[in-house]
């Protein structure tokens, strides 16, 4: 079977708002739906983001389920999950004792989910969930129903590193996904009696797609909103999340070149295969340094002519193009926290000499 074979993708020619979602009946219900919130320090948003889940799905997927993955959050976040499973019965919480990534929460919660139709997305609210009801009108036709960002709203460094990102794993794995990294996707449930997940970082949804596209999965791309991140701090543009997620990319193309149609896939997945999968690796690639993005690529690069398979990992130029990406944004993303942290400086300063001024104001009364 050849990664070769592209994923059938079907986009619309015109947005469907998210108003409309709800405003009309929606014709394929599915007839269950498990949704499914990977949480990492999200205590600002995450009571919002469930209340409104539990508002908002019913009103087109009467069975659903909630399924919060608190990924060894640091912060208060598990515990507001914890309350918010008191309160909705709907509501279930799967707890990591430490920090495993993306992809793993993500496979937690997968591993949980009991319904029909699987969906995901980001606990930061920057979705508008009236528009899960848009997917899962095509979730009769369609094996996967992936939303793409129709306007992205992230710094610009962000914007730069998703753009070169989105080329090299199109290049690498073959996938025409247009937006593979949005977090708002829907599945068919069978989708994982064949597809496996073995990536814990920011890898899952290019090792879902290449997987799909192997076994010939159709799928539909539909336009979704996105919105600004209203509180906390983003992780996709951490060093240390990009260098797992090359690391990740060296080794998944040989890997799935492994596949064979009677594959088990996560919910059919033995001990055996478990095992074989995790024994693979890639060619070797040095460990990541703040800012060694170039020399990685450059190593990948490397690796790829040596290969024992002759797997051409990463062509010269899109390896050049992918380092100067990743570069720029890492560049802009420390420029922007450190104009944050001089922000809250001088705005403590200005507060603290307020208070001084009162205080001063009273004593001499």
């Amino acid at each position: 079977m050849s990664l070769a074979s592209d994923i059938s993708s079907d986009r619309p020619l015109q947005r469907i708002g998210a108003h409309e979602c709800l405003n009309r009946k929606v014709q394929t219900v599915a007839k269950s739906l498990s949704v499914i919130f990977p949480a990492f320090n999200e205590e600002a948003n995450i009571r919002a983001v469930v209340e409104d889940a539990c508002r908002i799905i019913p009103k087109f997927a009467p069975v659903f389920e909630i399924i919060v993955v608190d990924d060894g959050s640091e912060d208060r976040t598990g515990e507001i999950c914890d309350d918010l499973a008191l309160e909705f019965s709907d509501v279930r919480v799967v707890h990591h004792a430490t920090n495993r990534g993306y992809g793993a929460a993500l496979k937690s919660g997968i591993e949980k989910a009991r319904y029909d139709v699987i969906f995901f997305t980001d606990s930061d609210g920057q979705f508008d969930l009236r528009e899960v009801a848009t997917l899962l009108e095509q979730t009769d036709a369609y094996d996967i129903v992936a939303g793409y960002r129709a306007r992205r709203h992230d710094p610009p460094h962000r914007l730069l590193f998703a753009w070169g990102w989105n080329i090299l794993v199109r290049s690498v794995l073959r996938t025409k996904i247009r937006d593979i990294d949005c977090a708002f996707k829907a599945f068919k449930r069978h989708v994982f009696d064949s597809v496996q997940i073995h990536s814990a970082g920011a890898m899952v949804n290019a090792e879902i797609f290449a997987q799909a596209s192997a076994f010939g999965m159709t799928v539909k791309e539909l336009p979704v909103s996105h919105f600004p991140r209203r509180h906390g701090q983003p992780t996709g543009d951490n060093v240390a999340v990009i260098s797992k997620a090359f690391r990740e990319l060296t080794g998944m193309r040989r890997s799935l070149r492994t596949i064979t149609p009677d594959q088990l896939g996560l919910f059919r997945e033995d001990s055996t295969q478990r095992e074989s999968w995790t024994n693979q690796s890639g060619p070797h690639v040095p460990a990541a340094t703040p800012f060694g993005v170039v020399t990685r690529m450059v190593a990948l690069w490397r690796a790829s002519a040596t290969n024992a398979n002759d797997l051409i990992l990463l062509p010269r130029g899109i390896a050049l193009l992918s380092a100067a990406v990743i570069t720029i944004s890492a560049v802009g993303a420390v420029h922007e926290a450190r104009q944050h942290r001089e922000e809250v400086g001088e705005r403590f300063t200005n507060e603290f000499a307020i208070a001084d001024s009162a205080m001063q104001d009273e004593l001499l009364k």
